[in-house]
């Protein structure tokens, strides 16, 4: 075949024509805007297009709030007019050209250069979006991502007083979502159907299953030409896929064994994807374990020396009470579909659990190699908060992080000032001293004779590790080194502790401060 040439082939077209003003009425744009100096900057809109059946939305007044020390305000309105209206609107915007105010004195908003997600008139079906939070089903959406977007606007929009305003008119945290600053989202719910219920029915010899569909459809739609894509997923793989023309409102599809899980998609040849679900299965038995109260007791606490009582609480005695609402079909007997299922969840949580935690007994060695290999990963920060590191651990692991991380040590006073571990301050100080022309090493020391931090914390990057064990002696007895799935708190606490002297000094001035005690 020479190079530029194509064999005959059917064309297909990439997108299909824009069916967005035939299919809705009403639309809804809700914008939030900053006026500076009279420039207006538009922070994040959103539209949304109502089929015809639906009734005129209710609408909202403008408001308003002054950003402190500036001239700046930031407005938010939500605007209702007629669906062909907005649309015009969004396509003025989407294309570069200056777009007003419409719905005011037409003052118009600066222009700013969009980037299409994806490129219009496609459109990506979207199951939630934050701004819209109880989407029943799917619902189409065409994004416009403002380019080169202002950086002094954002961080005005992510001030903590401006951000809860912000909070209160959208009804979602834009600083979880910052990629939403300076966005414009088209969002069109499913023109033709309301909903889709699958229901399942067992055959009386209880041998196979089928389901019923049932189309909810809009009102004065005509559905002919939409087709219904099913497939259904098995612990083993995927089968039974099925093309179904929808005309009617509902149909029964017929399965010569057991269903597990499905998902369906239904697809128009003008306007796309109209709605996904799946994959999910069906309920075919239920039991309730009830705790139910029957007494409670009780509990006298006494102090740390027995003589006097600190505290007494009572506690809730309950017994448990397992009820077969539905028992299904062969409740009693394990089926094959559930052994497979069994088998694939552990190995899912094995899997699942070797990148979070790992459990080490009798394997200090192995143990050691685990701790390395995290903290040689290190991009940008390892922070290690033992109050039992000293010297031998500093070779043991410290030493295998990169050398353009910066690593802190954090011990405690309560294992540099033990009778056998005299001299340690002085020793740890020297090679951190020594290293100082590879590596980038600090060390801080925890004061008292409690150490605020009591349980063991590697800080890696954004990441959190607790361990059991301090790493003097990891992997000797059981322990578990695990990954904190919300690290923030840590984080968060370790800053604010190493900012009180009286809770950490740093090894040096803890050095200069004991042995000025001493003399």
């Amino acid at each position: 075949m020479k190079r530029g040439k194509y064999p005959t082939m059917k064309t297909i077209e990439s997108a299909p024509p824009d069916l967005l003003k035939s299919d809705y009425g009403y639309a809804a744009l809700n914008i939030l805007w900053l006026c500076d100096h009279g420039k207006r900057t538009i922070i994040f809109s959103f539209i949304e297009l109502f089929p015809n059946e639906f009734l005129e939305p209710q609408a909202l007044k403008e408001r308003g709030i002054k950003v402190k020390k500036t001239n700046q305000r930031l407005y938010f309105i939500r605007v209702i007019d007629k669906a062909c209206k907005i649309i015009d609107w969004y396509h003025n915007l989407r294309s570069g050209n200056t777009t007003g105010m419409f719905w005011q004195q037409n003052e118009e908003f600066e222009p700013v250069v969009y980037e299409q997600e994806p490129v219009f008139p496609e459109m990506l079906l979207v199951k939630k979006l934050p701004f819209l939070p109880n989407i029943a089903g799917s619902v189409r959406c065409h994004f416009l991502f403002a380019k080169n977007f202002s950086e002094e606007i954002k961080k005005t929009c992510l001030d903590n007083d401006i951000l809860q305003w912000i909070k209160e008119q959208l009804l979602f945290d834009l600083s979880l979502y910052p990629e939403y600053i300076g966005t414009v989202c088209l969002a069109a719910y499913n023109p033709l159907i309301r909903s889709i219920h699958p229901q399942l029915f067992t055959s009386d010899d209880g041998q196979s299953e089928s389901i019923l569909f049932h189309i909810e459809k809009r009102t004065d739609v005509d559905i002919s030409g939409l087709k219904l894509l099913y497939i259904e997923k098995r612990n083993l793989g995927y089968n039974n896929f099925k093309e179904i023309s929808l005309e009617n409102s509902g149909f029964l599809l017929k399965n010569s064994g057991e269903i597990e899980t499905i998902g369906y998609a239904v697809v128009c040849p003008d306007r796309g994807i109209l709605s996904v679900e799946g994959f999910y299965g069906f309920l075919k038995s239920m039991s309730l374990n009830m705790r139910i109260a029957s007494g409670k007791t009780k509990v006298s606490v006494p102090t740390k020396d027995y003589t006097e009582l600190e505290e007494s609480y009572e506690t809730q005695i309950y017994h448990n009470e397992v009820i077969e609402v539905a028992p299904g079909k062969n409740s009693k007997t394990e089926s094959l579909s559930t052994k497979l299922n069994k088998s694939e969840n552990e190995r899912r949580q094995i899997n699942k659990a070797k990148n979070s935690q790992a459990f080490f007994y009798d394997r200090p060695q192995e143990a050691a190699v685990y701790v390395r290999n995290l903290i040689s990963n290190a991009k940008n920060r390892v922070i290690i908060i033992d109050p039992y590191i000293l010297t031998r651990e500093l070779f043991k692991f410290v030493l295998t992080v990169q050398p353009y991380v910066n690593t802190i040590i954090m011990t405690s006073s309560l294992v540099l000032k033990g009778k056998q571990h005299k001299g340690q301050a002085q020793l740890l100080k020297q090679n951190i001293d020594k290293a100082a022309s590879r590596y980038k090493i600090s060390a801080l020391v925890m004061k008292g004779e409690a150490p605020v931090f009591h349980d063991r914390f590697i800080i890696i990057d954004d990441d959190v590790w607790l361990s059991g064990n301090s790493l003097a002696d990891i992997g000797n007895r059981a322990s578990i080194i695990v990954k904190i799935p919300s690290p923030a708190e840590v984080i968060d606490l370790y800053y604010k502790v190493i900012n009180d002297s009286n809770k950490v000094v740093t090894l040096e001035d803890w050095i200069k401060n004991y042995e000025a005690a001493r003399n």
